[in-house]
């Protein structure tokens, strides 16, 4: 997919099931048993009325969707979801998509994005300037001392990119 062009664009309500595809095939990158990813279903899955609810961006090289990002903008502002699919991981998709929802954040005056990480992507959002503010104990079945870091990423620490999404 390097080779292609990428595109950053608001997510088409007709989009949710390829987007849920995405995000169960990048939660299963990490390895999880099908039981847990069995358990996620409903965190991993995206519909017309969550994309109508939260801002909801795509990545595309060139007809193909590589990467979802929402943004919960009640009570606070949180990445809902940042989900690459595993064919583009380590191509940036991740950070541009970040990008839009920062961007998003600043026009609504927000000063910081809270982010509930998986554990294999704490790495990726620390390069991005976040800082870790806690933790919660999430055992799966493979590992019952498996804890997600909460992480917060505020306007003055973010490196990310510089990027404007396409509106439909």
């Amino acid at each position: 997919m390097d080779t292609k062009q990428l595109t950053l664009r608001f997510a088409w309500f007709d989009e949710a099931e390829r987007l849920t595809e995405v995000a169960h095939a990048a939660k299963s990158f990490w390895g999880y048993a099908a039981r847990d990813i069995e358990r996620w279903r409903d965190e991993l899955t995206f519909t017309p009325e969550l994309i109508d609810r939260w801002p909801t961006w795509v990545a595309v090289f060139d007809d193909a969707v590589a990467g979802v990002a929402q943004l919960r903008t009640e009570p606070e502002f949180e990445l809902e979801a940042l989900w690459v699919d595993p064919s583009a991981i380590g191509q940036g998709v991740g950070r541009q998509l970040v990008s839009c929802v920062f961007k998003e954040v600043i026009q609504r005056k927000g000063i910081r994005l809270l982010i509930d990480a998986d554990p294999n992507a704490e790495d990726f959002y620390l390069r991005l300037g976040t800082a870790r503010i806690g933790e919660i104990a999430a055992p799966t079945s493979s590992d019952p001392e498996r804890i997600r870091p909460l992480l917060s990423l505020s306007i003055s620490d973010f490196r990310g990119e510089n990027v404007k999404p396409v509106k439909p």
